[in-house]
């Protein structure tokens, strides 16, 4: 189940050369509201697989025109050795003909401390064309990097933002965003500072979804959460693409 609203996700699988040039880094900027990360759910912990546990999983968005800035959060605590490696690498894409990457936190959080790593971590930027089999390149550049000093215990927040340009109008007005995981995760947000005379719509299935709106001035706010819910079962005979 998907709510109709967010950035687009992009499927990308051929690698190539590194592009010349590190992830830009600014600070989360002060529309986002940032909140305190759930504590671990127990009862949720028999549904974890690979070792890591999510806390949060968080987009926000606002616009600007049809300018978007779409910012993710997600939070995730290592609970064995095997999900050390799963934790700490990330790949994130962008289309830099029309959009920019910033990456706004990095933080370790252990021992009641927390531990920033954003100014001194180097992403490599690669090339990953996903259609070069039919003659197509898309251009597309996927930030990949790598978290160091993780350890077993530790929780990894980091912070992503898109500044999005559309393609055509109306683009950046709609888009996908999940709410539904094949792990548990504490809390799943998406937040929405809407043009508030900009008609919206939004589902099509809210089973289990709390929805907060709230207008302020120009724009109407619409939160949608999704607090310590169990993965949904695996479906069975299903053809190998779709799983």
């Amino acid at each position: 189940m998907r709510f109709v609203l967010a950035f687009l996700m992009l499927t990308l699988i051929a690698p190539g050369p590194v592009a010349a040039a590190d992830l830009l880094k600014a600070d989360v900027p002060p529309w986002v509201e940032d909140i305190a990360l759930p504590e671990v759910d127990p009862a949720m912990l028999p549904y974890t697989t690979n070792g890591i546990y999510y806390l949060l999983t968080e987009e926000q968005d606002l616009w600007q025109g049809e300018r978007r800035f779409s910012h993710e959060r997600i939070a995730v605590k290592v609970l064995s050795r095997a999900g050390l490696e799963q934790a700490a690498s990330f790949l994130r894409a962008f289309d830099p003909e029309v959009e920019t990457l910033t990456l706004t936190r990095l933080d370790i959080l252990r021992d009641g401390k927390r531990i920033s790593l954003r100014d001194s971590v180097t992403a490599n930027l690669l090339r990953r064309e996903s259609d070069l089999d039919l003659g197509m390149i898309n251009g597309m550049l996927t930030a990949h990097l790598e978290v160091p000093g993780l350890q077993v215990g530790d929780i990894l927040d980091a912070g992503f933002m898109w500044q999005s340009d559309p393609l055509f109008p109306g683009q950046t007005f709609a888009g996908t965003y999940d709410h539904e995981f094949s792990t548990p995760v504490g809390l799943s947000r998406l937040v929405l500072n809407w043009p508030r005379d900009k008609p919206i719509s939004i589902g099509p299935d809210m089973t289990g979804v709390t929805r907060l709106d709230k207008v302020t001035g120009d724009l109407r706010r619409i939160t949608l959460s999704q607090t310590a819910h169990p993965p949904l079962e695996p479906e069975g005979n299903l053809l190998p693409e779709a799983n």
